[in-house]
C-alpha cells in the first residue's frame, strides 16, 4: 500500500516538473511554452512554440547556439520593456518563421536583435518595436514579414536594418515611425537586394527615409504611397550608387552618388526647389521612368526615354534624349550639356558649350528671356512642334533665334551655330 503512494507521488512529481521544461518531440525537435520564459537555446536544432510566450524586460529567447530553426507556429512572442527574441555575438544562422512579434500596447526595444550573419525571418508580423523590429548582420534573408506600427522613437532607428549582402522579398511596411522624428522605415548595407517592398502610412518628418541602401544594392517593384503628414517628402536614398527598377513611388528619390532608374514612376508633385525635388549625383542614368515632379542632377546625368511633367534642373555634363519636358522653363546651367530629340516646352540655359539638337519645342524661341548673352551654345534642326507630347503633327520650321543676337535677323536660318 505504501509503494503504491509512492508511485503515485513520483508520477505527480515528474508531471508537475514536465509541465516546467521544455517538451521534446521527435528527433529532437523541441517544443516551447509560455512556462520555459526565458528560455536560453544553447543546443542547435528546431523549436517550435505550442503557446504564446509572453515576458517582462527581458527577452523572452536567447539564442545562445548557430544553426537554429524557430517555428512560432503561428503563436505570438511579446515583451513589454527591453528585447523579444535575442541572437548572442558570434552565433549565426538563425531562421524564425510563422508568427508575430510583438503585441498592440505593449513596446519594445528591439523585437528581434540578431547581430549573426546568415540569419533568415519569414512569414513573420512585427509591431510595436521603438527601436527596430528587425535588426540582424550581414547575409540576412527577410521575406514575407509585415512590419506595422513599429514607433521608432529616433532618428537613427529604423523598422528594419539589415547588414551588408542581405535580401529582402515581399514585404510590407505601414504606419510606421513617429511624428516629427526622421527615422528610417528601410535600411540596408551595401550590395543588399530588396524586391517587392510596399510602404505606405509612414509617420515622421520631411528627412525620414522610407528606404536607405547601401552602395551597391538594387531595388525592385518598389511601392510607397499615402504616408502621413510631413513624411509625404519621405526619401529613397543611398550613400552610393544603386540600381532602382519597376517603382512606383510617390516620394522623392535622393541619390547625392548617383545611380540607375529604369522603368519606375515617381507620382509626387515636387516643386523646383532645392529642399523638395529629386536629387542625382554625377553618373546617374533615368531610363524610361517618369518624375510628375521636378529633379535636378550635379555631374553627369544620361536621361533616355524620360518625362517630366514638373520643370527639371539639368546640370552640367548631361544628355537627355527622346525624353519630354512637358512644362518650363526647364533649365540647363552649367557647361556641357547635349539635349537632343527631346520634347521641350521652353528652355532657360547658363553656362557654356551646350548643345541643343534636333528638339522640339512649344514656343517660336527656344529658350526663356534669362539666357546668357553670348552663351556658346550650338543650337542645331530644332522646330516648334503643335505638342509637347507626342506624336508631333505638323512641326514648324527651324526655330527663330531672338532677342540674343546670336545671329544676325530673327527669323534667318542658321542651323550649325548661334555664336555672332
Amino acid at each position: 500500500m505504501m509503494i503504491d503512494v509512492w508511485r503515485k507521488s513520483l508520477v505527480l512529481i515528474m508531471f508537475a516538473v514536465g509541465m516546467c521544461l521544455p517538451v521534446f518531440a521527435g528527433g529532437g525537435h523541441m517544443l516551447l511554452h509560455q512556462g520555459d520564459v526565458p528560455y536560453t537555446i544553447t543546443v542547435p536544432g528546431a523549436y517550435t512554440l505550442v503557446s504564446d510566450l509572453a515576458s517582462t524586460n527581458t527577452p523572452a529567447i536567447v539564442v545562445e547556439a548557430s544553426d537554429v530553426f524557430i517555428d512560432l507556429n503561428g503563436y505570438r512572442v511579446s515583451n513589454n520593456g527591453t528585447i523579444i527574441i535575442s541572437q548572442a555575438a558570434g552565433h549565426h544562422r538563425l531562421t524564425i518563421r510563422n508568427g508575430r512579434i510583438g503585441v498592440t500596447g505593449q513596446n519594445s526595444w528591439w523585437g528581434i536583435l540578431a547581430p549573426g550573419m546568415g540569419n533568415r525571418f519569414e512569414d513573420l508580423i512585427l509591431r510595436e518595436a521603438t527601436t527596430a523590429a528587425i535588426e540582424s548582420g550581414p547575409g540576412t534573408i527577410v521575406r514575407g514579414c509585415t512590419f506595422a506600427s513599429n514607433p521608432l522613437n529616433d532618428a537613427s532607428f529604423s523598422a528594419l536594418s539589415l547588414g551588408p549582402g542581405s535580401l529582402v522579398v515581399d514585404s510590407r511596411f505601414s504606419d510606421n515611425g513617429s511624428s516629427g522624428i526622421a527615422a528610417t522605415v528601410l535600411k540596408v548595407g551595401d550590395g543588399s537586394i530588396v524586391h517587392g517592398a510596399h510602404i505606405s502610412g509612414t509617420r515622421g518628418s520631411a528627412n525620414t527615409s522610407l528606404v536607405s541602401a547601401g552602395p551597391g544594392s538594387v531595388i525592385g517593384a518598389l511601392h510607397s504611397r499615402s504616408q502621413s503628414g510631413a513624411a509625404t517628402n519621405g526619401l529613397i536614398t543611398s550613400a552610393g550608387p544603386v540600381v532602382l527598377s519597376g517603382g512606383q513611388i510617390a516620394e522623392r528619390l535622393v541619390l547625392p552618388q548617383g545611380g540607375v532608374v529604369v522603368d519606375s514612376h515617381f507620382s509626387g508633385a515636387f516643386t523646383n526647389n532645392a529642399a523638395t525635388r529629386h536629387a542625382f549625383g554625377p553618373h546617374t542614368v533615368l531610363h524610361q521612368s517618369t518624375f510628375a515632379g521636378s529633379s535636378s542632377n550635379a555631374g553627369a546625368l544620361l536621361a533616355h526615354q524620360v518625362q517630366w511633367t514638373t520643370p527639371p534642373t539639368f546640370g552640367g555634363n548631361s544628355l537627355v534624349r527622346s525624353s519630354i519636358v512637358a512644362a518650363g522653363p526647364a533649365a540647363i546651367t552649367g557647361e556641357g550639356t547635349y539635349m537632343k530629340d527631346s520634347s521641350i516646352y521652353l528652355l532657360d540655359i547658363a553656362g557654356n558649350r551646350h548643345r541643343v539638337d534636333g528638339n522640339h519645342f512649344h514656343f517660336d524661341t527656344q529658350w526663356n528671356s534669362n539666357m546668357v548673352a553670348n552663351a556658346d551654345v550650338l543650337w542645331v534642326r530644332n522646330h516648334r512642334g503643335v505638342s509637347t507630347i507626342p506624336p508631333f503633327t505638323s512641326p514648324g520650321p527651324n526655330l527663330s533665334v531672338t532677342n540674343i543676337g546670336h545671329i544676325p535677323t530673327s527669323g534667318v536660318l542658321n542651323p550649325w551655330s548661334n555664336r555672332p
